[in-house]
């Protein structure tokens, strides 16, 4: 029998080991095909407990055996499924406080406080510290010996909020989710520079620059209508965005976090290369609007037939020898990559925005400020693609702005000083009755600027 096996997990237990050894008991010699395995809950949402204690032990024993968290789970949970994680614990916060301000649906604090016995206001009604607040574990605990309509309303709140944050994080890049592969159809090595060698052992800290290309994900009409098919007909709209002409489908009936952790109303874009879930009244100020569906086709095959088949960025990773350069790395966004070629060549480390290459180097005394940002185009890249903003010398500023859907670099507070910028090659515009300064993209212009005027401190994107 050469079918593939299918292992439904109902009861994971409590020990990492005994999952392990169970789930490896579906693998067989010579398969034609590995298992797959499928953890089951019913609609008691507590159950997740269960499930994410046994995920956050497989996680634990993955980087105790193998260096690396996801060896023992290999995928198998989501972050979302590990609920005693930071992420889940930023959740609980959030969650006392909806439940303090009267947005959980159905439950007011005296309530919860009565049903479950625990106590999250002082003598004056008010919310206590966050370090006073049960544990998440003391929470999941009383959330079981509720009645389940109780338990399932309670979890339909808090997992809003732990998708939410998680999604977000996911985005912004400050979700660790372990070791990561980074997996090119076609890999450059750019330049190769030596940062630090050991004194002692000759080992060597490098940082590397490639330029990657991948296979883009391009999802059809087809493709994207399939997505939806199993939604509300009325929850779904197909739009065309009234200033680029591209087409989207909008899934509205979600819910997101706002930058304090609130829920909110949301709407997913799904569109041909991205999706994207953005808060209901910031897509309602968008030029997003409803057309009937043979023009949504039109421009969404549009869309699919100018779109580049492969994704081309670049990485800047450092590697070698990183602990005695480690604290002169970002405490925010800690990415730890394996990229690796077509031809089998691998490296591990650190990824590096251009901005914290800037800093990395300053800080180990290798080039100034103003080195750092001139050098091989590095100021482009960290206005452009990293949001970072660079102050120069006279007292200007080189920031990111949005024009036309497309970003370019402009220069802020240039004044008298106008005259200038333009004979070294900068063009000066007039939007909304208000005269800007651009930078022209991809070219000389920039270096010669940042000639005259020296870059004098790099302020990173706000995260």
């Amino acid at each position: 029998n050469t079918q593939q096996r299918h292992h439904y997990l109902a009861e994971p237990g409590w020990r990492a080991d005994a999952a392990i050894q169970g789930l490896g008991r579906s693998h067989r010699t010579n398969q034609a095909h590995p298992p797959l395995f499928s953890p089951l809950t019913t609609n008691i949402h507590g159950e997740r407990r269960f499930l994410s204690t046994i995920a956050r032990r497989l996680d634990s024993l993955g980087a105790l055996t193998r260096g690396e968290r996801r060896a023992s789970s290999n995928g198998l949970f989501r972050a979302e499924d590990n609920l005693e994680s930071p992420w889940a614990r930023r959740a609980l916060q959030a969650f006392y406080g909806a439940l303090n301000v009267g947005t959980v649906e159905g439950w007011s604090m005296a309530r919860f406080e009565e049903k479950t016995g625990l106590a999250l206001t002082d003598k004056d009604g008010v919310l206590l510290a966050s370090d006073k607040l049960p544990a998440i574990t003391t929470w999941l605990n009383r959330i079981l010996a509720l009645r389940i309509a109780d338990q399932n309303a309670l979890f339909a709140t808090f997992d809003a909020l732990l998708t939410s944050i998680v999604e977000r994080a996911a985005a912004s890049g400050l979700l660790d989710q372990g070791l990561e592969d980074v997996v090119a159809d076609e890999l450059d090595v750019l330049c190769e520079e030596t940062l630090r060698t050991d004194t002692v052992t000759g080992a060597q800290t490098r940082l590397v620059r490639f330029a990657l290309k991948t296979r883009a994900a391009i999802t059809t009409a087809d493709e994207a209508a399939a997505l939806v098919a199993h939604l509300d007909p009325s929850a779904v709209e197909r739009a065309v965005n009234r200033k680029s002409g591209r087409a989207a489908l909008v899934v509205r009936g979600l819910t997101t976090t706002d930058e304090a952790d609130r829920l909110v109303r949301a709407v997913r874009l799904i569109r041909p290369q991205q999706q994207a879930v953005t808060a209901e009244t910031l897509h309602g100020e968008s030029a997003w609007h409803i057309v009937d569906p043979a023009i949504w086709r039109a421009a969404w095959d549009a869309e699919v037939l100018q779109a580049d088949p492969f994704h081309t960025r670049e990485v800047n990773l450092v590697t070698g020898l990183l602990l005695p350069v480690w604290g002169h790395l970002p405490a925010k966004g800690a990415q730890v990559r394996r990229v690796k070629a077509p031809d089998g060549r691998r490296w591990l480390g650190r990824l590096l925005q251009a901005a914290d290459v800037a800093r990395l180097k300053t800080s180990l005394g290798l080039t100034d400020t103003a080195g750092a940002v001139a050098a091989d185009g590095a100021a482009e890249a960290m206005i452009l693609a990293d949001g970072a903003s660079i102050a120069i010398a006279g007292g200007f500023w080189l920031r990111r702005a949005r024009v036309m859907d497309a970003w370019r670099i402009v220069v802020v507070g240039a004044g008298a000083q106008r005259g200038a910028f333009q004979a070294l090659g900068c063009n000066v515009e007039i939007i909304n009755y208000q005269t800007r300064l651009f930078c022209p993209i991809g070219g000389e212009v920039l270096g010669r600027v940042l000639v005259k005027w020296p870059a004098m401190s790099v302020m990173a994107k706000a995260a």
